[in-house]
């Protein structure tokens, strides 16, 4: 059973942890490895936003709305390494994580009680990209993909009916996965004319 209530002009409160990044580049061969690490502190337990307690027009009971926050610390990481092929060809490759920092839990929705987690996605993310770089006499071309992907599972809300030997078709108890996946395309020109016409203006002004 649902219970409706509006209620205006609330406070906010949203915090956000202390975070460092540190990342280096290193010369191998004909390229260069990147590697980089970011550091997110966690958050205790907080309330973002809470509600004025109301009586619910169905049931007449008293309830209390309620979001809350709560992260746990979180190590994120990138490597990626950079290669010039010849004056004219580049390519690239990377890997990053974006591990959540979300605390699992169970929402607590009761009677009395009616209390919603902000940050309820426990899966981490993986990103992975590949491209190159055409050197070209008047532009420069970037061509490029990202992969990011992650795979959570779900509580199933509802059961199925029985099949025909009398039991469930699926286990109510159990659980699905959703495998969630994205692609980006890359695609950037890069026409260094201003760096051209400041070179003539410096010529120009110089005698050159």
């Amino acid at each position: 059973m649902y219970e409706r209530n509006i209620q205006n002009d609330l406070e906010v409160t949203y915090k956000t942890p202390f975070s460092v990044a540190a990342g280096v580049g290193v010369p191998i061969w004909k390229g260069i490895l990147h590697v980089s690490g970011e550091y997110y502190g966690g958050l205790k337990e907080y309330s973002i936003m809470r509600g004025a307690t109301f009586y619910g027009q169905s049931t007449n009971r008293e309830l209390t709305p309620m979001i809350t926050d709560e992260l746990n610390p979180v190590l994120n990481v990138g490597i990626g390494f950079s290669l010039t092929i010849n004056s004219k060809l580049g390519t690239y490759v990377s890997f990053a994580t974006d591990n959540s920092a979300a605390v699992k839990k169970e929402e607590q929705l009761n009677d009395t009680n009616s209390t919603i987690v902000s940050s309820s996605l426990t899966s981490n993310i993986y990103h992975w990209g590949a491209g190159f770089v055409l050197n070209l006499k008047r532009a420069d071309v970037t061509l490029g993909v990202t992969h990011a992907m992650a795979r959570f599972p779900i509580e199933r809300p509802i059961d199925f009916p029985g099949n025909r030997n009398g039991g469930l078709q699926l286990d109510p108890d159990g659980s699905s996965h959703i495998r969630w996946e994205r692609y980006r395309f890359i695609v950037g020109i890069s026409i260094p004319f201003l760096s051209d016409v400041a070179q003539k203006w410096e010529n120009k002004v110089l005698g050159d």
